[in-house]
């Protein structure tokens, strides 16, 4: 497994992923709500989107939704407290 850390704001971004399957990019905030947030990616480069069974996001080291990797790259982060730093961790399977 490797590993990548970047900010994004209010929030530090650590991403997941298998050599053989690549990382998602273009991590974004699509929209910031009183106590969630909407965030996108893009599914990793050269890479069949059949291949990526699910992505896994977690928040504050605590999973948060499993979407699947046929499905919408996009998750809604809902009861968030957005007063501080918070970790979101990608993972890609």
């Amino acid at each position: 497994m490797h590993q990548s850390v970047e900010m994004l704001g209010f929030l530090v971004i650590k991403i997941v992923w298998c050599a053989e399957i690549g990382f998602p990019r273009e991590l974004r905030l699509e929209r910031q709500l009183i106590s969630s947030m909407l965030m996108s990616w893009s599914p990793p480069d050269h890479v069949p989107q059949a291949q990526i069974q699910s992505y896994h996001v977690y928040l504050d080291g605590q999973l948060k939704t499993t979407i699947r990797g046929n499905d919408r790259t996009k998750a809604l982060l809902e009861k968030v407290d957005l007063t501080s730093v918070r970790h979101v961790t990608y993972v890609d399977v």
